[in-house]
């Protein structure tokens, strides 16, 4: 007597419903990997505009600094200020 043993197959749903899985996770995981890279390419592109940006606000502030320092040797070697005759200067 022989015994057959009915293997159990999936049925034409659950085939659709792996296809669909087997089809879209490669796609999602590329997206995935495709959005991540942006935001990383972006975030390092903002911090090279932040940087340049407080590197050009401090050489700016340098130089501002420097004027003044002019002005007020100019005006130390003033005779009427040295002199202490304030009207005059």
């Amino acid at each position: 007597m022989m015994i057959f043993k009915r293997r159990r197959t999936l049925g034409i749903q659950a085939r659709l419903t792996l296809l669909t899985l087997v089809t879209a996770l490669p796609l999602v995981a590329l997206a995935s990997f495709a959005i991540l890279r942006t935001v990383d390419d972006q975030r390092a592109q903002i911090q090279r505009d932040v940087r340049d940006r407080v590197e050009g606000m401090r050489a700016d502030v340098d130089r501002q600094i420097s004027a003044i320092q002019a002005e007020l040797q100019v005006l130390a070697i003033s005779p009427s200020l040295q002199t202490g005759d304030f009207l005059c200067f």
